[in-house]
């Protein structure tokens, strides 16, 4: 048996017999952005796409996820909370969409009503996850299996113009923040 704990510090238990369920890792290389302002659902979901051979990055809030997605490479999966300070999970996902972003977004999230789901996925979530947090292994093994194949941002420029005025100047190199964490499997 193997296991982790969640966002309570409840042990969460995974037998081996449903870790033998899960897929195989993917033939090609996927990337995730998790982001969540709960540091322990975070690792969580980034442990498991680890896990999954899914190469990971997460961060804590929108404003954060934008930064990276404006100068990071493209990811192909994004797991995204709803609520956020500054920038929520709404207007992230309504940003993405409106650059054309081609990432599949997920929400994760907790007891949305209907009007919250609806403003959701009306700002262009492709899916989203309500009432499971953390996540279950089997569930994010299936969004990991399904997410399309990593096409070209075709307006990356566009966005770095349009939205440089919101988020400010590009960091210089080598400053980041404490909360993100990158895992590469070669």
């Amino acid at each position: 048996m193997d296991g982790i704990t969640d966002h309570n510090g409840k042990q969460i238990m995974l037998s081996d017999s449903e870790d033998d369920d899960l897929p195989a890792t993917p033939q090609r290389r996927i990337r995730a952005l998790v982001v969540d302002t709960d540091d322990h659902l975070r690792e969580i979901h980034a442990d498991m796409l680890k896990r999954l051979g899914v190469e990971t990055r997460s961060v804590k809030t929108g404003q954060e996820a934008l930064e990276i997605i404006r100068y990071d490479e493209i990811y192909d999966l994004i797991l995204l909370a709803r609520h956020f300070p500054v920038i929520d999970g709404v207007q992230v996902t309504k940003m993405l969409r409106d650059m054309e972003y081609p990432a599949t977004i997920v929400g994760v999230t907790r007891r949305l009503t209907e009007s919250q789901w609806e403003e959701f996925f009306s700002a262009g979530l492709d899916d989203c996850i309500d009432y499971e947090t953390p996540v279950s292994a089997k569930t994010l093994a299936f969004v990991v299996e399904t997410t399309p194949r990593r096409q070209t941002w075709k307006l990356r420029n566009v966005y770095s113009t349009v939205y440089q005025s919101f988020l400010g100047p590009r960091p210089a190199s080598g400053s980041g923040s404490g909360s993100s964490s990158t895992s590469r499997k070669d």
